[in-house]
């Protein structure tokens, strides 16, 4: 429900969107934009590494979908390779259930339910031809982010949303501190650190070990670590994201002075915002859907269940009372009406200090006190 209502008030070229919500008396729907490119994390396991101008083209996609999702007051908090997903030069294909939706050169040609059913076969043909055309012709696009299930509208006494990876998760989190957009910075500077030395600055079996290395001990970039082809003021941009302390961080007052770093600042923000500019990354390996149509496959099969669970949890779904929980559960990109809505209803959830440009980190100095005195004790 969260992400459908933040779903919902959100649209941008830089995340994925949601088309359509719907639900049946079993299950909930959620039709979102599909790209074929797959996530970061698959090709950080194939590649491991990457060069400077890739990495810094995933960076600049990343703070431009962070800086529209923290002008609306939505801390992401969960910015992991395995939500930033890649789309693919030349088509984009949305999912509509028992529809479809081709989208060439921008002109939607939507097919109904009903229609899907007359002309079934044609498009499985059709759908095979293209993907057979898009695999010849595989070249990586821009990186969108998604998942928002653990996203939040920012609010000030937000200590005890604690949820995330605990890998790319930030020291306040972990800590149960308040936090605010600094979060969102920090698991960008491990992402960064992550493509430059092919692994995370912070390493452990589980959260505790982790939250134990970050306490113990700021990692930094050494000038003898830094692999050949990469500059200093990567390094120091990485250095600077990463800062255990969220008053130290670089990001904690929004993504101006993200942008400003030294290694962004020439940077073409708005060719890239128009998507004018040719990605730097083209996979060794082309990226075959079908592992990952088969994988979701694989997951979603009730099989493996305990059967009493299922049992159970079909009878309660026969409750009045259980469905009632969903209302509302709908949502159509083309109806203005239900987005003003929930723009309404989110918006009173938020405050948001339009006066520095954005929401940070540390509106309670007790919070920075308590942190900096853990850290500072080990």
């Amino acid at each position: 429900m969260n992400e459908k209502q933040l779903l919902s008030v959100l649209k941008h070229q830089f995340i994925v969107n949601m088309i359509y919500a719907f639900q049946d008396r079993d299950n909930l729907y959620l039709v979102m934009d599909l790209l074929t490119g797959g996530d970061l994390r698959y090709h950080i396991s194939r590649q491991r590494k990457f060069t400077e101008e890739q990495a810094k083209f995933f960076v600049a996609c990343i703070v431009t979908g962070l800086e529209y999702l923290h002008a609306k007051g939505v801390i992401h908090r969960d910015i992991k390779p395995e939500n930033l997903v890649f789309d693919a030069r030349g088509m984009n294909i949305f999912s509509f259930g028992n529809g479809w939706a081709f989208l060439f050169s921008n002109q939607e040609i939507v097919f109904s339910y009903t229609f899907f059913y007359m002309f079934c076969v044609w498009l499985y043909f059709f759908t095979i031809l293209e993907f057979l055309e898009l695999k010849n012709n595989f070249v990586l696009g821009y990186l969108r982010i998604t998942d928002f299930g653990i996203a939040r509208a920012w609010r000030p006494d937000n200590a005890n949303d604690t949820s995330g990876t605990p890998g790319y998760m930030a020291p306040e989190v972990m800590c149960k501190q308040n936090h605010g957009v600094a979060v969102d910075y920090y698991a960008l500077g491990v992402l960064a650190y992550e493509c430059m030395l092919g692994q995370r600055p912070y390493t452990g079996r589980n959260r505790k070990e982790i939250r134990d290395q970050i306490l113990a001990k700021q990692v930094q970039i050494k000038r003898n670590e830094i692999p050949e082809g990469w500059s200093l003021e990567a390094a120091d941009f990485i250095n600077k994201l990463i800062q255990r302390k969220p008053i130290n961080r670089l990001g904690l007052d929004g993504p101006k002075e993200v942008k400003e770093h030294p290694w962004l600042k020439d940077y073409p923000w708005q060719k890239l915002y128009n998507k004018e500019l040719d990605p730097p990354f083209v996979s060794g390996e082309d990226f075959d859907i079908r592992q990952t149509l088969a994988a979701a496959a694989a997951e979603g099969n009730w099989e493996d269940e305990s059967d009493e669970i299922v049992k159970q949890n079909t009878l309660l779904l026969r409750r009045n009372s259980v469905q009632s929980l969903f209302n509302g559960y709908h949502y159509d990109m083309m109806d203005s009406g239900s987005v003003a809505t929930v723009q309404n209803n989110l918006q009173k959830q938020m405050t948001y200090q339009s006066s520095s440009g954005s929401f940070n980190a540390n509106n309670s100095s007790q919070t920075t006190q308590t942190l900096s005195v853990s850290i500072d004790n080990k």
